[in-house]
């Protein structure tokens, strides 16, 4: 275990992944504590690094609206832009599941608000429960080894 803060850890990564200050990024934002905490250290970071924050909309949960305000709202807060975008529901999702539908169409929106404001690159939070839970669906869907790891 390391005394890093989080936001000691996020210039590091940066550093190691050959990013300063003449890369914008953009950080996905769920709502979700993880993806305030990455927010907060970007915002920290200012003017080392250029960043906005995205939020993309799915409507698949009663609060989904509220999301949207609180992320608004708390990238205004930080003096970050913020971006968003909503996914419109279909019965095209097909085989893929809901959630496997969403998870792309969330990767997509985000691809396309990176390429709007020119980020490189997109950051996205997640908890040690996140990746347990990736870990989950793939061995439900009958992943190998390489599907899990």
């Amino acid at each position: 275990m390391t005394d890093d803060t989080p936001v000691d850890a996020l210039r590091q990564c940066l550093q190691r992944a050959g990013l300063g200050p003449d890369d914008t990024l953009l950080l996905a934002c769920s709502g979700g504590r993880d993806s305030q905490v990455l927010m907060h250290a970007v915002a920290a970071l200012r003017p080392v690094v250029r960043a906005a924050v995205a939020h993309v909309h799915h409507g698949l949960q009663s609060r989904a609206d509220d999301w949207l305000a609180f992320c608004a709202a708390e990238a205004s807060s930080l003096g970050l832009p913020f971006l968003s975008r909503r996914l419109r529901v279909s019965a095209g999702f097909g085989a893929l599941g809901l959630e496997a539908w969403a998870r792309a169409g969330r990767y997509r929106a985000l691809a396309d608000m990176a390429a709007e404001i020119g980020a490189r690159v997109v950051l996205t939070a997640h908890h040690a429960n996140d990746q347990l839970e990736t870990v989950e669906l793939r061995r439900r869907r009958g992943s190998g080894l390489l599907g899990l790891a």
